[in-house]
Order: structure tokens, then C-alpha cells, then sequence
């Protein structure tokens, strides 16, 4: 989600630059989801395009045309590993039917949202070339084109009284939005309509206290603050609401930016006494799996789903480690459960005080009930990930690879998204 918001923000506030310097970083980096991967190459064709770099913005577009494929062929195979699912419990005729056809209405969405993406991304190179004839086709296939951003490219196809319709319907519909109110003033103003504009610009400032004034919409309203007789830094001074309390200073409530918060630091008797310290484990990174101990079912199963996967964990420089619940002197226990005639391939240690539990947030105070828990650390011993439930997390092939993902923030070479600066 947080991907899929940074980049409708840089698409929408043109912040090319950015969008380029942060492809290749883990925050838009390429992803194995075929929508998801259209969304961000639908991104970086048009920030190609708007730097003049027509080259890169094709390869771009066959990249996103690669991912319509791709999710084309998915959706197929998943209706049919429906139907063949249905079939193997028993079901004929029109429940397989039907099995298959609630797939295919569950991805067409996914599919969809490629297809308006790769329209969108013809739509601009159509523009690029001059060639309104495929411009105008593009665009009926751009269903999901928002109101705003439609009515720029409806103003650059020459239809002036449809981007102006949209515009206006655009600013309505989301009352307060800077880029709607930005899109209605720029074209009101393109179109001559200059004490509309100027109405619709006074409107803008009554939001716009915080708006970051080099984002490419807002400065292209800078002739319009100037016929308004405004100063270059036309925003109006910030105003907190009077029933709203006494409000703290900013920096004591702590940094602009989320960071990830220190592991508490642990040393747990293993099976047999000796002691385990989540310190020998500093300079890399740590996958914890707290569990209800050894008479847990569900917790036993999950332990199970994990140690297939452990080796997968270790090649990738994560080692597992369980914390439970029991004793350590009950933890073969737990050890006689595994399904794996070798044992369980990770080290288990026993919190029965559950201290542990508790500074990790894996209990419900109020019921005094431990939670099950699983943590991923970083080499700092930093908490970058974690899953706190009534019931144990049970997929350890997809936390892999976001155990992946996450741990290369933690890389200073990875520049974090800055966006625009007043």
C-alpha cells in the first residue's frame, strides 16, 4: 500500500526527478506482482517522456506491456487451478463453471487497471509524437484515468470545454484537494477565463497553508498569484483550530520520520540449560517466532511450516530462533513434535516468566495471556517487521522474501523518498 500511494503521488504531482532517482531502490523497486509492476512502469514511462528521454520510456512501456501478459496468463491459470480444485472435491458441471468464473471476475481488476495503465502510457507517447488521431483512441481505453489528470490531457488534445467540464467536476468532488483546485485554476487560466481562475485560485489558498510551492502544478500558477497581486510565496499564514487544546511542540513528540525501534535484548535457557543471548546474533539479521509452547497445536504446526523453510532463512542470512512459553526443561516437548526426523533446524529457548513476551508486545495485558509473535531484526537489532496474533503467522515463504525486501532499508546507499521542498 505504501508503494502503491508513493507512486500515485509522484504521478500526480509530476515529480519526475524523484520518481527516476528512487526506481532501483527498494522503495520502487521492481516487483514480482504483475499489476503492481504496471503501476510503477507506468510511472517511469511517463517520467521518461516528460524528461525527453524517449528511449527509456519505451523500454519502460514494453516492461508494462510485459506485465499485462503476464497477469493475462495468471488469471487464466488461476481459473483454472480453480476449477480443477472444485473437480477434485466433488463438484461437476455448473459448480466447476462457476468456480472458474469467480476467479476470473476476481483478477479482471488487476487486469484492468494493466490495460488502462499501458493506454495511459500510449496516450503520452501519442502526445509526445504530435499524433492526435491515436491520442484519441488511447484515452477511451484509459478507464482508469483520474478526473484531474484527464482533464490535463483532454486540455492537450484540444477539447478545452471537456477538460474544463472535468476539471470543475474534479475540484467538487474532492473539495480541499490541492491538485484538483491546482488543475481547475490552470485551466480556467489556459482558457482565458482570468476572474474565474482568479475565484478558483482564491479558493486554492484557503488549503493551500502547508503546500510545497515547487511542485510543477503550483508553480505553474505562479502568473496567476501574480495577477492576484499576491507575493511569490502566496500561501496563507497556517492557523491551528481554537478547540483544539494545547498543542505540543513538534519535536517532542518524537522524529519526523518513522524509524524502527530497538529489539529488547534477551538471554533464554535453551533445552538443557545453556543459554542462548540475542546478542551473538548482532551484525545481521534475526527472525524470532514467539510461540505458546509445546501444547499448542497450532503453534506446533507453525513450527513445522517453518522448518522446511529454514535452510531457505539461513542461505539468506537470516537464522530463526523460537521462543516459548515452557520451561526449559520442557522444551523436548516441543522437539518430539517435529515432523522433520531430524528435529527442529533452529534453536528453541524457554521464557516461562514471559518477560520476553512481554517486552516484545506479545501479550494482552488485560487477559495476562502471552500472543503469538514473530519479529524479523535487523543487524542493529532493530524491530523492521512483526506479526503479533491470537493465532501464529503461517507464511514463511512470502515473509522471505519481505524479510529480503525490508532488510535492504536498512542499507544507507538506498535514499529514502524526499518529495518536494518549499
Amino acid at each position: 500500500m505504501g508503494t502503491r500511494r508513493l507512486t500515485e503521488l509522484l504521478l500526480t504531482f509530476e515529480l519526475w526527478d524523484e520518481a527516476l532517482r528512487l526506481a532501483g531502490t527498494p522503495y520502487l523497486e521492481k516487483q514480482n506482482d504483475p499489476v503492481r509492476e504496471a503501476a510503477r512502469q507506468r510511472l517511469l514511462a511517463a517520467a521518461h517522456y516528460a524528461k525527453g528521454d524517449r528511449a527509456q520510456a519505451e523500454r519502460a512501456q514494453a516492461g508494462l506491456e510485459k506485465a499485462l501478459s503476464q497477469a493475462l496468463s495468471e488469471r487464466v491459470e488461476a481459473a483454472d487451478e480453480a476449477e480443477r480444485k472444485a473437480a477434485e472435491a466433488g463438484k461437476s458441471g455448473a459448480d466447476l463453471a462457476r468456480a472458474a468464473h469467480d476467479v476470473l471476475q476476481q483478477r479482471k481488476l488487476g487486469v484492468d487497471a494493466c490495460r488502462s495503465h499501458l493506454a495511459e502510457t500510449r496516450l503520452t507517447a501519442a502526445l509526445t509524437r504530435k499524433d492526435t488521431t491515436a491520442a484519441e483512441l488511447q484515452i477511451k481505453l484509459a478507464t482508469q484515468l483520474g478526473g484531474a489528470r484527464k482533464a490535463r490531457l483532454l486540455a492537450a488534445l484540444g477539447r478545452p470545454e471537456e477538460a474544463l467540464k472535468l476539471a470543475r467536476e474534479a475540484a467538487e468532488k474532492e473539495p480541499g484537494h490541492i491538485f484538483p483546485a491546482a488543475v481547475l485554476v490552470e485551466t480556467l487560466w489556459e482558457q482565458g477565463k482570468t476572474d474565474e481562475a482568479k475565484s478558483a485560485f482564491a479558493v486554492l489558498r484557503k488549503g493551500a497553508a502547508s503546500a510545497e510551492l515547487n511542485l510543477p502544478i503550483l508553480k505553474r500558477l505562479e502568473p496567476v498569484a501574480r495577477a492576484c497581486g499576491l507575493a511569490p510565496d502566496w500561501r496563507p499564514p497556517a492557523e491551528a483550530p481554537k478547540d483544539a487544546g494545547v498543542r505540543p511542540a513538534l519535536e517532542s513528540l518524537g522524529p519526523l520520520r518513522w524509524s524502527p525501534q530497538p529489539a529488547p535484548v534477551w538471554s533464554l535457557p535453551e533445552d538443557g540449560g545453556q543459554a542462548l543471548a540475542l546478542e551473538k546474533f548482532k551484525g545481521g539479521p534475526v527472525l524470532l517466532i514467539f510461540y505458546l509452547g509445546s501444547g499448542c497445536r497450532h503453534c506446533i504446526e507453525q513450527l513445522n511450516t517453518f522448518a522446511p523453510f529454514s535452510p531457505r532463512y539461513t542461505k539468506a542470512g537470516i537464522p530463526i530462533v523460537a521462543i516459548s512459553t515452557d520451561a526449559a526443561s520442557y522444551l523436548s516437548k516441543t522437539t518430539e513434535q517435529a515432523s522433520l526426523p531430524t528435529g527442529f533446524p533452529f534453536p528453541i529457548v524457554a521464557d516461562p516468566g514471559l518477560s520476553q513476551f512481554k517486552a516484545y508486545g506479545a501479550h494482552d495485558d488485560f487477559e495476562n495471556q502471552p500472543l503469538h509473535g514473530v519479529f524479523l531484526l535487523d543487524g542493529a537489532q532493530r524491530v523492521r517487521w512483526q506479526d503479533i496474533s491470537f493465532r501464529p503467522f503461517d507464511q514463511p515463504e512470502w515473509l522471505l522474501e519481505e524479510a529480503q525486501r525490508l532488510l535492504k532499508f536498512s542499507s544507507p546507499s538506498h535514499p529514502r523518498p524526499t518529495g518536494a521542498r518549499p
